[in-house]
């Protein structure tokens, strides 16, 4: 069991080659055949619909819902993209520049919050899409040990990542066609290993950007784990 729970963790980080994702990509003009980085055939060409989150649903189990609100891209704490990915920290100081009111945007977050139940490996799972054209804007991903295992998967997809690692702490990106996978391996509190993973769709969060340049953006107070990616 726990090998069919690995290959099910692997096969949601590498879907989308050539296997049925259930929600077939939909391309935009200057951008045809362009694709990057997939989890459970979702990526930078794919559209939210109903088969694609019905997917979602049987892979990680019920979502909770969240329209509108801010978009944050820090990583894993405060300062993290500033010292690892500075291009990645000057787009987030600009989704966020007005620090005197709470900047929020149209987005759709789905939160997995107990996938383990359906897919073993991933502990939390959060989506991040544009709420008007409904692609992806960035995900997050959290592993536990299996992770390991889609680590490898990976490598063996995207190749081998760049090394930003300092300090004790290991930092690998992967950067496609101006978007970026990066992973975390780390030991949690508990001193058990596990695996936290984003995944940015560059140039779709750059346009929420443009959205907000045109004044419409609002303020307001491893089995199937080795076919995600």
């Amino acid at each position: 069991m726990l090998c069919i729970g690995l290959l099910v963790a692997a096969s949601g980080l590498t879907a989308g080659c050539g296997q049925d994702s259930g929600a077939p990509p939909r391309t935009t003009n200057g951008e045809a055949g362009v694709e990057t980085f997939t989890f459970f055939g979702l990526g930078r060409q794919s559209v939210l619909d109903e088969a694609a989150r019905g997917r979602l649903e049987r892979e990680l189990g019920a979502e909770a819902v969240a329209r509108r609100g801010i978009v944050d891209l820090e990583f894993q704490r405060p300062g993290w993209l500033a010292r690892f990915l500075p291009d990645l920290d000057a787009l987030n100081r600009r989704l966020n520049s007005d620090f005197r009111e709470r900047v929020e945007y149209d987005v759709l977050t789905l939160r997995y919050n107990y996938p383990s139940r359906t897919s073993p490996a991933f502990e939390k799972v959060r989506l991040v899409f544009d709420g008007k054209t409904r692609h992806p804007l960035y995900f997050e991903i959290l592993a536990n040990a299996a992770g390991a295992e889609i680590l490898k998967v990976i490598e063996d997809k995207y190749g081998t990542p760049v090394d930003r690692s300092e300090a004790g702490e290991k930092v690998l990106l992967w950067e496609k066609s101006g978007d970026w996978m990066v992973v975390l391996p780390r030991i949690n509190r508990l001193g058990r290993p596990e695996y936290l993973i984003g995944i940015y769709f560059v140039r779709r969060i750059e346009s929420l950007l443009e959205v907000r340049a045109g004044g419409t953006a609002g303020k307001g107070g491893a089995g199937g784990a080795a076919d995600a990616f």
